[in-house]
């Protein structure tokens, strides 16, 4: 996620030198990703039936398309 700082005098770097940076690991934070239940693309609205799905129901299906 990151490197490690570094600082170097000018004057060791010179005209085609290569530095070399260290990765340095950091903690990031837990996220939850969720998709969208609903969005829209120009004139279609795609969806997940499964966005939809309650505790209680027993079986959601999609209407075919005509």
């Amino acid at each position: 996620m990151g490197y490690k700082a570094r600082m170097l005098p000018v004057a060791e770097f010179g005209n085609g030198a290569t530095l070399r940076m260290e990765n340095s690991p950091s903690q990031i934070w837990e996220v939850k990703v969720t998709s969208e239940r609903i969005r829209q693309n120009d004139d279609t609205l795609p969806y997940s039936v499964s966005g939809f799905r309650m505790p209680q129901d027993r079986r959601i299906t999609a209407l075919p398309m005509y």
